[in-house]
């Protein structure tokens, strides 16, 4: 899947209700538009500009948008993996499912789809799904391992979750959030998986409205 496949799949195919909800979320922040007005900002200027983005960031990071994919699952994954309860010791294969709490055997699924190159939108939103619901469950928990967990997306809360991998990717290296992401600047994995995160979101409630 490259980077014009994606934008056709999502931007160019969502509802009114969710393409103002995306320009609300990104423009301001992670994309510009100097001279002209929200209302004049449709899918299709919306689409070129993340497509000059995505094009730009491409150049600048020399990975191309696949392998950025692919950093992207890695990227949520440790967001994720260590929030998760273990499963009992044993062989999981003949060991009774109820034994092992119901966020670990969604994650290990997802886990495993993470691994795999993703080759089209619908496989890469079924992924974040999981790994969405499961974050958004873990910082809303109080425990520190999560058994259990909201695969709803009613559920999540996407300025909860951007808030949180804003400061989980800056505490690594001991930065103020500001900081980091001003040195780091827009053409950079780390914005790219915000914005990545706020688009897919954007896709999901798309599929809950359409009953997918």
């Amino acid at each position: 899947m490259n980077f014009k496949d994606f934008i056709n799949n999502t931007i160019m195919d969502f509802s009114t209700k969710e393409f103002q909800n995306v320009k609300k979320l990104l423009i301001g922040e992670y994309l510009q538009f100097n001279f002209l007005e929200n209302n004049q900002i449709d899918k299709l200027i919306f689409s070129e500009k993340l497509y000059d983005y995505l094009e730009k960031l491409e150049l600048k990071t020399k990975i191309p948008f696949q392998k950025h994919l692919v950093y992207y699952s890695i990227f949520l994954d440790k967001l994720v993996s260590n929030k998760i309860a273990k499963a009992p010791k044993g062989n999981k294969k003949v060991m009774d499912p109820p034994l092992i709490p119901r966020a670990r055997r969604y994650y290990d699924k997802a886990k495993v789809a993470g691994k795999k190159q993703f080759h089209s939108v619908h496989q890469l939103i079924d992924y974040c799904r999981v790994m969405f619901c499961l974050y958004n469950s873990a910082l809303q928990s109080d425990s520190k391992q999560l058994e259990n967990f909201d695969l709803s997306i009613d559920a999540l809360s996407i300025e909860q979750i951007i808030l949180n991998m804003k400061q989980e990717q800056a505490k690594k290296l001991n930065f103020q959030v500001a900081e980091f992401f001003s040195m780091n600047g827009i053409y950079s994995s780390e914005v790219f998986y915000l914005i990545m995160t706020i688009i897919v979101y954007c896709k999901l409630m798309e599929s809950k409205i359409q009953g997918d």
